[in-house]
């Protein structure tokens, strides 16, 4: 459009406010509408049945060429809603078990469901681990918080959402918790108990720092030395606890218990029960007698630091 100006095709494909497109001399405004303030960033009026056409064309291309599994899309609560339904029908039309995930930074259960998203990036109920962990929440506002999340979604949607400790737009969980790493593996493990499908940023296996983006995009640690091949070593068994337990903790029931500066998440069903301790004080505590945890971190003999946890099945 800046070489054929109103002349151009695609006129009707943005959103133009004046003529030629561009920054007007005076104010240095932008004449048309952006994401954010990005002047590389034209915002596309998909209400435009051809502009619909041709996006929902793009994503079908990568799954019928090439079979994908999902696709996640940016900021997907500065789209209108109609355009996620066309585009989600079609993408399901070719693929009915596709994982469509929208991103967003709050509550939006406009967004799931009502044949849009199969879930959103769930930074509502991620977050306040990070404020538990840095004791910047105390265990009855962090309880708080997590069952109202978990109660903002059917659960057959609450099981699909995207929960994650850290991502390409936010520091790095072994940064926000100040290198602790007795911390970083309880935070993953609460994260393994709750209900959603829980996602590990490449690197977090091993430990990788990083502040705010770009930091946080730190090049893969393909020499992980032997402190960090521990946390590997770590995380394989968290994964593979999860990986088995998948159906059971879809399913079960999760109750919450303070016991001191303890906080004890436990997923029961009539024939298991889960447990999670995690001690969120500036003390250590005993641990469960007569209990074999299956995995833990920050214990010593019968006491367990403090951001220590230890993970029980009975």
């Amino acid at each position: 459009m800046i070489k054929n100006g109103e002349q151009s095709r695609f006129v009707d494909w943005f959103h133009i406010h004046g003529w030629p497109v561009g920054r007007d001399p005076k104010t240095k405004r932008l004449n048309y509408e952006t994401f954010a303030t990005g002047a590389a960033m034209p915002k596309v009026n998909t209400q435009n049945p051809a502009v619909q056409a041709y996006l929902i064309d793009v994503t079908k291309y990568w799954i019928e060429q090439f079979g994908i599994d999902a696709w996640r899309f940016d900021v997907a609560d500065e789209v209108d809603h109609g355009f996620w339904r066309a585009l989600c029908g079609a993408l399901r039309a070719i693929k009915p078990d596709v994982y469509l995930l929208g991103e967003s930074w709050h509550s939006s259960q406009s967004l799931v469901g009502n044949g849009q998203f199969n879930a959103v990036m769930n930074y509502p109920l991620t977050q306040p681990i990070l404020a538990l962990f840095n004791g910047q929440l105390n265990l009855e506002d962090y309880v708080g918080k997590t069952n109202l999340e978990l109660m903002m979604y059917r659960q057959p949607n609450q099981q699909a959402m995207f929960n994650a400790l850290d991502t390409h737009d936010t520091p790095r969980l072994l940064t926000t918790l100040h290198g602790q790493l007795t911390k970083f593996k309880s935070a993953l493990t609460l994260l393994m108990l709750l209900p959603g499908s829980p996602c590990i940023y490449y690197g977090t296996e091993v430990a990788i720092a990083g502040g705010a983006d770009p930091d946080n995009r730190r090049c893969m640690n393909w020499q992980p030395d032997e402190q960090e091949q521990q946390v590997r070593q770590f995380v394989t068994r968290l994964i593979k606890f999860r990986r088995q337990q998948a159906d059971f903790l879809a399913t079960s029931q999760l109750t919450w218990t303070i016991d001191g500066h303890c906080l004890i998440l436990t997923r029961t069903d009539v024939e298991q029960t889960i447990q999670g301790r995690f001690n969120l004080g500036a003390q250590a505590v005993s641990t469960v007698s007569g209990v074999s945890p299956i995995l833990t971190a920050g214990i010593t003999a019968n006491e367990m630091a403090p951001g220590g946890f230890e993970l029980t099945v009975a």
